[in-house]
């Protein structure tokens, strides 16, 4: 479905939802409810963990870790290396490990709440023992997220570079029909996202005419 087509068709329901009477929306307008519907449609099938219908905007790269090394912990701020970071997806960090005995292999890493990554820091009273490495992403206020990886005591990260492996969603580019940018993601829910679409439009009226009330 061309942009042109996704317009027309997002009009022709706006008219049906309106019984032919809908008040016109600029490009700009509808280029925002389209933008907003992709979107949230994102932020669900992420929330659902289902990629089937956005795996145009999934991503694998690597990240070297070499640098940003503290204690059991390396970090890094996301937003700063993948400047397209929308979501996480998972990760696999490439290890040497003593116990039981690894060299260079890559390990699944398992995404934790921040408030249990204290759990499994190393220290003078606390010593956990895991094969998988812990990762857990904080977004303060006004700051680009940080993503942190724990190791145990037996492991830490391979010094070759690119040995974090990060697979992630990115944010779609933002919909512009006068521009020609249209949706991003499998045409097989076009459809549905056009619906939605509408609807903003139609909640957008129906706030703008009781407030004129």
């Amino acid at each position: 479905m061309t942009v042109s087509e996704i317009k027309s068709r997002f009009l022709l329901l706006l008219d049906a939802a309106y019984s032919q009477a809908a008040p016109g929306f600029e490009d700009s307008e509808i280029s925002e409810f389209l933008d907003k519907a992709q979107k949230d449609y994102v932020s669900e099938a992420v929330k659902n963990k289902v990629y089937d219908d956005i795996y145009q905007l999934m991503e694998v790269t690597y990240v070297n870790l070499n640098y940003g090394h503290t204690g059991n912990t390396y970090s890094f701020e996301v937003d700063n290396i993948l400047y397209d970071y929308g979501y996480y997806v998972s990760s696999r960090l490439k290890v040497q490990r003593t116990v039981p005995s690894m060299s260079g292999v890559f390990v699944e890493c398992d995404l934790i709440s921040p408030d249990i990554a204290s759990n499994f820091f190393t220290n003078g009273f606390n010593k956990p023992y895991f094969k998988n490495p812990k990762v857990f992403i904080v977004t303060p206020k006004n700051q680009d997220s940080k993503l942190t990886i724990i190791v145990d005591a037996y492991t830490q990260a391979d010094s070759s570079s690119n040995n974090f492996e990060i697979t992630y969603i990115k944010i779609p580019k933002k919909v512009d029909i006068t521009n020609g940018y249209g949706f991003l993601i499998n045409n097989n829910v076009y459809e549905k996202l056009i619906e939605i679409a509408v609807k903003y439009a139609v909640d957008s009226l129906k706030t703008a005419k009781i407030s004129t009330q």
